[in-house]
């Protein structure tokens, strides 16, 4: 049900925040936030917290795919990553890469 809910958000909302949505969602809600965090045409502020994707390696993954997001959204201008495995320091430098390029 919450991958159908990310999945089914409107495409012009400006506020984004997940959190404590762990590994109990599975990887297909991360897919789906991701890929509607790729669509939204007005997004300004996302803050995911308090998250742990679905272990090491794949919250790693789902990282390095948010940030190749993030690196071409425009829009996003208020982003919080905290307390979660999305950025680990296999994918550090993806981060920041991905986040100088909007700046």
């Amino acid at each position: 049900r919450a991958t159908q809910l990310v999945s089914h958000l409107p495409l012009t909302i400006n506020r984004c925040n997940i959190q404590n949505a762990g590994a109990k969602y599975g990887c297909e809600f991360w897919d789906a936030l991701i890929e509607r965090v790729k669509q939204f045409h007005k997004l300004n502020y996302l803050y995911i917290t308090n998250t742990d994707v679905s272990g090491e390696v794949v919250g790693q993954n789902a990282g390095v795919r948010l940030a190749e997001i993030i690196s071409i959204n425009t829009t996003i201008k208020d982003l919080a990553v905290w307390n979660t495995d999305l950025i680990r320091a296999d994918n550090e430098k993806l981060w920041r890469d991905a986040l100088m390029k909007n700046y």
